[in-house]
């Protein structure tokens, strides 16, 4: 579909769309995906508000609306060349503190990195493929995964104007083609990182008292950054993680508008 996408006609995916299967198809899919990003972005607004919540004690709402301004401010006055260059630093500041909290967890618990990877060997927590076979039992087999992650990356690579997006802000088509073929082994190398931050904050909590709680697992990274982290460093993680939020949200944005304006 790339040399599609650059072929100079389409604004946005759904034009394509348009073009192959009639009006009919690009009005479902537009309004389908503003509103699944809508609910999507939701989610991870809310989720950003918590660990802002935790960090400075302000109202929950006030913390949903601090996050929201700020991103629609560079997204609305810069347009996608904003979006774009606050991406890249994003980008690097959530990886380098992602990096950050794995230290400062693996400096808290008895063998370090070792002691996370063990905690999380005997607790199940690295069994990455499920070869079962079946349809119900609520989990993410190596088969679900296989099919549905196939269909799931047509969609989102192939025909999500969140994606399409980013290869039209590329330099050529060769650009764009590279960037897609990096996103697989990045986005797995991001995701193995993420996921084993939360095999040791599991790793961490298990292993001693503290005079804090909380009440969702949700929350546990957010409790760990306001208690547990250095002041300064406690500052970086925090940003870290709206850097993480906000990057999505400003894309989402951009997209969504031009979606909104052409289809």
């Amino acid at each position: 579909m790339m040399p599609l996408y650059f072929s100079g006609k389409p604004f946005t995916a759904y034009e394509l769309l348009r073009d192959r299967f009639g009006e009919g198809v690009r009005a479902a899919s537009s309004v389908t995906f503003l509103l699944c990003r809508t609910v999507a972005d939701g989610l991870r607004l809310f989720l950003t508000a918590l660990a802002l919540q935790q960090a400075l004690g302000f109202d929950f709402a006030a913390c949903v609306l601090l996050i929201a301004i700020a991103t629609t401010i560079y997204a609305t006055l810069g347009g996608v060349s904003s979006v774009v260059k606050n991406d890249c630093v994003q980008l690097v500041m959530y990886t380098a503190g992602a990096v950050v909290v794995l230290g400062l967890i693996a400096a808290g618990v008895p063998g370090g990195i070792g002691g996370v990877w063990s905690y999380a060997e005997e607790t199940g927590r690295l069994r990455v493929i499920d070869p079962s076979v079946g349809l119900f039992g609520g989990r993410v087999t190596f088969w679900s995964g296989l099919i549905g992650g196939a269909f799931l990356s047509l969609a989102t690579h192939g025909v999500d104007h969140l994606m399409v997006q980013r290869y039209l802000c590329a330099r050529s088509q060769r650009s764009a083609n590279l960037a897609l073929a990096l996103s697989g082994p990045l986005v797995a190398a991001q995701f193995f990182l993420f996921l084993f931050i939360g095999a040791g904050l599991a790793c961490f909590y298990s292993v001693g008292t503290f005079e804090y709680a909380f009440d969702k697992p949700d929350q546990a990274l957010a409790a760990f950054i306001a208690h547990e982290a250095p002041i300064g460093v406690g500052g970086l993680l925090f940003a870290a993680v709206l850097a993480a939020a906000m990057s999505t949200l400003s894309r989402s944005l951009n997209a969504s508008a031009g979606v909104l304006v052409k289809d």
